[in-house]
């Protein structure tokens, strides 16, 4: 089966269009896909032809979608998303900032930053 997704797809967008956990795993296996974090997923061919900065931007949709209204992304994540040119940063973390509590949170492609929000930002 070929997958004909042009971006960003999760494993629920695959199963709705009829592919199974296997079609993923072979697809994964044959490097046809590649997963940008757990059950987010772009085809390698488009992948391919996207740069770092557009490659982070997936991650950081993806990474956004799963944490939930209460974060929104900051540093050098929204500067991305915004566009704006970000110097050879290393663009292999998500910088989030979240209004719960005030301690940072890391993971391997999170950065959770804690901090006061007001709601408009």
């Amino acid at each position: 089966m070929d997958f004909d997704q042009r971006g960003l797809f999760t494993r629920a967008d695959a199963l709705a269009s009829g592919f199974t956990d296997d079609d993923l795993r072979r697809a994964r296996a044959h490097k046809s896909i590649v997963a940008i974090r757990r059950g987010w997923f772009v085809r390698e061919d488009v992948l391919a032809t996207l740069d770092s900065a557009q490659q982070h931007a997936l991650l950081a949709q993806a990474t956004y979608v799963d944490c939930g209204d209460d974060v929104v992304l900051s540093h050098a994540s929204a500067a991305v998303v915004l566009g704006l040119d970000v110097w050879n940063l290393p663009l292999d973390t998500v910088t989030m900032t979240t209004r719960r509590g005030h301690s940072g949170k890391r993971s391997r492609r999170r950065f959770l930053h804690g901090t006061d929000l007001l709601d408009d930002e």
